[in-house]
C-alpha cells in the first residue's frame, strides 16, 4: 500500500511512501507565486502519479497568537487540500496521534526537534537537509503505514517530486 502523509500549511509538504519501490517521494507544499493559494494541479498530479492508496491528512486547528490573516490563510490552504482529496480515500490524523508514535523515546525539547531526531534515527543513511514540513509529512505517512500495514519500513530512498 502506498501511503501519503500531508502536513498542511504554507511550509507543509506531501510525502508518498511507495513500499514496492522503497521510495519516499516528497513535494513541498506548492504555493502559487505571489498568491495565497495552493497549486492544486501539482498536488493532484503528485497524488495520482505516485499511485497513492490512502492519504493521511493532519487534522489541525488555529493556534493562539496567530493573527486573523494567518488563521484565514491557513484555513484557506486546509480547505483547498480537503477539496482536492475529497474523492480519494483519506483519514484525518490528530497531531498527538502520529507524534506519540514518532517521538517515542526521543529526548529533544520541542516537537520540531523531536521530529527531526526521530527522522534521523529512522533514516540513518539519509544525508541531507529536508524542510520541517517534509519531515512531519513523512512521520504522518509512516504512522499510516504502521497502522494499516502493521509495521515500519526503515529503509527509504528519498526523491523530490518533479513533474
Amino acid at each position: 500500500m502506498n501511503c501519503c502523509g500531508i502536513d498542511p500549511g504554507k511550509k507543509g509538504a506531501l510525502v508518498c511512501l511507495n513500499k514496492l519501490k522503497g521510495v519516499c517521494y516528497y513535494l513541498s507544499m506548492p504555493v502559487k507565486e505571489g498568491e495565497e493559494i495552493l497549486d492544486s494541479k501539482k498536488i493532484k498530479n503528485f497524488l495520482l502519479k505516485t499511485k497513492v492508496d490512502l492519504i493521511f491528512l493532519e487534522r489541525v486547528r488555529g493556534r493562539g497568537g496567530w493573527n486573523a490573516s494567518h488563521v484565514f490563510t491557513f484555513g484557506n490552504f486546509y480547505g483547498q487540500i480537503l477539496q482536492i482529496i475529497d474523492l480519494m480515500p483519506y483519514r484525518l490524523v490528530e497531531p498527538k496521534t502520529w507524534q506519540q508514535l514518532a517521538h517515542n523515546n526521543i529526548d529533544e525539547k520541542t516537537p520540531k526537534e523531536k521530529s527531526k531526531k526521530a527522522f534521523e534515527n529512522m533514516n540513518p543513511f539519509f544525508h541531507g537537509n529536508l524542510p520541517d514540513g517534509v519531515i512531519d509529512a513523512f512521520h504522518i505517512a509512516n504512522w499510516g503505514n504502521y497502522e494499516y500495514t502493521n509495521g515500519f519500513d526503515k529503509s527509504w530512498n528519498f526523491e523530490e517530486w518533479n513533474d
